[in-house]
């Protein structure tokens, strides 16, 4: 069996990690309240203002930036990655081939091939992402609604989000961690595609076409990671029980291995997408 590359390893840690410490510290520092629908009550926080607590609300706009659009900055950062990989393979096909045949036309020839591969490749990953989410959260939802949950609007929705924006609470029942299964799926995905542009970058020897304006976009990206990880350790602390953090988790897992441990090692699939 192949071994974990050390990235693998350290991604495979590194949710569970916050989830775990998160969920301890809460318990050991009475956060962990849970008023019975797997959510706590902003009444349930220590005794401190409630204002010092917005980075904790639900409605904040933190929150609702970066974790109630995150598809939208998740694509984002996304379209920022597939953009360096286009310009780091442009410049890889124009330094691979020999000089003595090193045209316009044929640069462009060369390129267009990598071009296409590129293409596919991330359409198709996007396409598995969207795909994995929608599963994800429809038995998320629906098993919500099974366990006794439902929507205070009155609505009788069996979807969080639309029970949300119609100003109703998603309350009762078993609530896995949409955050958590959310938030991981994004984040690890964007990291395993910054590991995979290192290893292209490196494995080419292309060290020298890292620009100041490339170290600054990988230093946004990595900004973002770390914010989301600002969120999860809130959730970890404040929110769901220990039970449904940790399906969170998990499930926020199975795109991100199906992308990029299962789908990779099938032939068929990689000589239609990748090559």
């Amino acid at each position: 069996m192949k071994q974990l590359a050390p990235n693998w390893i350290v991604l495979v840690c590194l949710y569970p990690s916050i989830m775990l410490f998160g969920s301890l510290t809460g318990s050991l520092g009475g956060y962990n309240k849970s008023n019975g629908n797997g959510h706590n009550d902003i009444d349930d926080l220590p005794s401190e203002p409630s204002d010092k607590f917005w980075l904790i609300r639900s409605n904040s706009w933190f929150n609702q930036l970066f974790a109630y659009n995150g598809n939208t900055v998740f694509l984002g950062l996304f379209l920022i990655i597939v953009s360096l990989q286009v310009y780091f393979s442009r410049e890889d096909a124009r330094l691979s081939l020999p000089i003595e045949i090193r045209t316009i036309s044929r640069i462009k020839q060369f390129q267009t091939k990598h071009y296409l591969r590129i293409a596919k490749e991330y359409i198709c990953k996007l396409i598995l992402k969207y795909f994995f989410l929608y599963l994800e959260f429809l038995f998320i939802d629906h098993l919500f609604v099974l366990t006794g949950g439902y929507c205070t609007n009155g609505s009788g929705t069996r979807d969080a989000m639309i029970c949300r924006s119609g100003n109703g609470e998603w309350v009762g029942g078993f609530d896995i961690s949409g955050h958590f299964c959310f938030l991981v799926t994004l984040s690890l995905i964007i990291w395993l595609e910054l590991f995979k542009l290192e290893e292209f970058i490196r494995s080419r020897d292309l060290k020298s076409n890292v620009t100041n304006e490339v170290i600054f976009m990988v230093f946004f990206i990595v900004s973002i990671l770390i914010l989301w990880i600002v969120m999860l350790c809130v959730t970890s602390l404040y929110y769901h029980t220990f039970v449904e953090k940790l399906l969170g988790c998990i499930m926020g897992y199975i795109c991100p291995i199906v992308m990029y441990r299962v789908l990779p090692r099938n032939t068929i699939f990689t000589r239609y997408i990748y090559k």
